[in-house]
């Protein structure tokens, strides 16, 4: 039987099994928090055909780390992102962050 899987952001799918297995793929978000002070979520968008190896890179983690995390965007970030997203990214108005969150396969 599925069970949620939670994730610094709520619940987010029904990617868990039975037997504890967690699904090996993740769908990664851009979000946008209230500034200040960044507690309130704004805006989430999916990052269509952004990959955990494309995190990865992104965000300076070596290649075992599992990236279970939600991540600061920073101005050098920005540029990247918008390869992935037709969003207006603006840090002086929101605090954005980058995570993963499971799916199912």
């Amino acid at each position: 039987m599925d069970r949620p899987v939670l994730s610094s952001t709520g619940i987010i799918s029904l990617g868990a099994r039975g037997n504890n297995e967690l699904s090996s793929r993740s769908a990664w978000v851009l979000m946008a928090f209230d500034k200040p002070p960044g507690k309130h979520l704004v805006k989430e968008w999916p990052i269509p055909c952004f990959t955990d190896d494309d995190a990865r890179q992104l965000l300076g983690l070596p290649p075992d780390h599992p990236g279970y995390a939600d991540h600061q965007v920073t101005q050098s970030m920005v540029a990247t992102l918008r390869r992935y997203l037709d969003v207006p990214i603006d840090l002086d108005e929101y605090d954005y962050f980058v995570g993963s969150q499971a799916t199912d396969l």
